[in-house]
């Protein structure tokens, strides 16, 4: 995915992604309710990463990176 990117996406989103792996909860993050129990998204621009958090590991498991249209 990422190697399709622009350079400012990728770097927008190499970024993002940095921030989300030394903080799970900062950032734009918002916990989903519905399908995906334990599931959040962070927003990226109009992009959308789906993601789970296993606090125990301290691992985050990314489950999908869509634009905001196609996700819900």
């Amino acid at each position: 995915f990422l190697q399709k990117l622009s350079r400012d996406q990728y770097l927008r989103f190499s970024t993002a992604l940095h921030k989300l792996s030394v903080d799970p909860t900062g950032g734009d993050v918002k916990k989903l309710r519905g399908d995906l129990p334990g599931a959040y998204r962070l927003r990226v621009g109009k992009w959308r990463v789906l993601f789970i958090r296993k606090d125990d590991e301290r691992c985050i498991d990314i489950i999908t990176i869509e634009k905001r249209g196609d996700i819900y």
